[in-house]
């Protein structure tokens, strides 16, 4: 049953409509990439496989998804009675189960997702990485010895090869784009409010989290936003529903746009690799041969510089929150020797800050957006980027030095400059899987729509895809 894993999610459902295979084929083949793979991977843990099985026996008929095997990143997606740890080892010591499905779990399952586990992330996805203390690092299918960025890296690794057609991820800086970028596949920011977080929040750090899925083709992209996306009563951003299906309007061919170029990081956050700066303009060739119109324009606020001394402080008021958050859900603190080097500092530097200078951070970063959507005002319709700085770099590189914590901030951002910047004004971005460096490690490309612009996102995403396919790449590590 191995064709099977080489579908995609939509392929694996039309499958089982059609009689072909049975929703347990489609698990038990999932189940048997995963005890194949992952020993030379590392990116799944906290199995459920006899539970899945069992699911597989009662799957609705007119689900959309039904029988179709997904895994799960550990970090805010809760599923009832199963555990859950967010990378952090002091968690798991702990014990800790969840206690009911999220929003975004419980509509996977309604669409008949079988979860099968869980995948690994950094310690509560701060660091750009699935190397979490606690566990063996999550290496990279298409070498070993490379990082599968993060904090997605754990999904993003299991359906580059081939375990299953999609994994969940969220989005704080980048944590959907930038694996899919190193790993090779397709990775969806969606706009500010397109998804829920509920029903445990509201939004999270100024609204710059979403969530989605990883895949390898734009149809389960669109078609899982589906799935995923609507308001929840109380939502504190909600986007309304679209018109027509994203899965049908990413169908539909785009009409000529006007197309932006940026390959300068931006708030000159380090230097951009000439792999990622190649990556950018072949696929800017391809978009003129498609009969979009590109232009060296981008827009100028993503210069200044205090973008990243901002972005480090809302860092760290996430880190000081996430302590605080873990803390009243267990019923007692977590201390230094609980957490990671970097996730104490990062708590520490938010604690020595007032309630002001967060808001301070806040009114500067909403008063920057504001410069970002002139651009898009100006009559640009997209603007297409490299999705990482530089390619996927080896284990062990993104680090954090307690000795030097600034340089290792800066180590970090220089990584990531094309991805957060999005989280902050609310655009839906895509990673594509468009380049390869000459040593065949997987380059990514971002393109970025105007808020609420997924249409145009997925259709001229969807373009590309047809023109210049990437569904027959496979990594050397891979279940097929």
């Amino acid at each position: 049953m191995a064709e099977l894993l080489d579908l995609d999610a939509a392929g694996q459902a039309e499958a089982v409509r059609r009689g072909d295979v049975s929703p347990l084929d489609l698990v038990d083949a999932a189940i048997g990439a995963i005890e194949t793979v992952d020993p030379m991977l590392d990116a799944t843990l906290l199995h459920r496989f006899e539970a899945a099985r069992a699911e597989a026996a009662d799957v609705a008929a007119d689900a959309p998804f039904g029988g179709v095997p997904i895994l799960l990143k550990d970090l805010l997606h809760h599923m009832k009675g199963e555990p859950f740890y967010e990378g952090c080892a002091a968690v798991a010591r702990r014990g800790y189960v969840s206690t009911a499905d999220t929003h975004f779990v419980a509509a996977l399952r309604r669409a008949g997702f079988i979860v099968l586990g869980k995948t690994k992330c950094s310690e509560f996805g701060i660091l750009p990485t699935a190397e979490p203390a606690m566990y063996p690092p999550t290496r990279n299918p298409w070498d070993r010895g490379h990082t599968v960025m993060g904090s997605s890296g754990g999904s993003a690794a299991a359906v580059a090869a081939r375990m299953v057609a999609a994994a969940t991820g969220n989005d704080l800086g980048g944590s959907l784009r930038t694996p899919a970028s190193a790993c090779g596949v397709v990775g969806l920011k969606p706009s500010r409010g397109r998804t829920s977080l509920a029903p445990d929040f509201g939004n999270i750090v100024n609204d710059h989290v979403v969530e989605h899925v990883v895949t390898r083709s734009i149809r389960d992209t669109a078609a899982l936003l589906d799935v995923l996306s609507g308001p929840v009563a109380g939502d504190p951003s909600p986007l309304p529903l679209p018109e027509a299906p994203f899965a049908e309007v990413a169908e539909r061919p785009p009409p000529p746009l006007r197309v932006g170029r940026l390959v300068d990081a931006p708030g000159g956050l380090g230097v951009v690799d000439p792999a990622c700066v190649e990556a950018v303009d072949a696929t800017l060739d391809l978009l003129t041969d498609l009969g979009h119109t590109v232009e060296a324009s981008a827009p100028e606020a993503l210069n200044e510089e205090m973008l990243g001394i901002c972005s480090l402080h809302l860092a760290a008021a996430y880190a000081e929150y996430a302590l605080d958050w873990w803390g009243r859900e267990l019923g007692e603190a977590l201390t230094e020797d609980d957490v990671e080097a970097l996730t104490w500092w990062l708590a520490e530097l938010s604690g020595s800050r007032s309630i002001a200078d967060y808001l301070t951070t806040v009114e500067w970063l909403q008063a920057w957006s504001r410069r970002i959507a002139r651009w898009w005002e100006g009559g640009f319709d997209l603007l297409v980027t490299p999705t990482m700085a530089v390619p996927p770099p080896p284990i062990g590189w993104i680090t954090f030095d307690p000795e030097n914590p600034l340089a290792s901030m800066v180590t970090v951002g220089a990584t990531t400059p094309f991805t957060m910047v999005w989280n902050v004004t609310g655009s839906p971005a895509i990673s594509l899987p468009l380049h390869r460096t000459d040593e065949g490690l997987p380059v990514g490309v971002q393109l970025v729509a105007r808020p609420g612009r997924e249409d145009v996102l997925l259709a001229v995403a969807r373009q590309v895809e047809a023109a210049a396919p990437w569904a027959d790449l496979r990594p050397p590590v891979c279940a097929v």
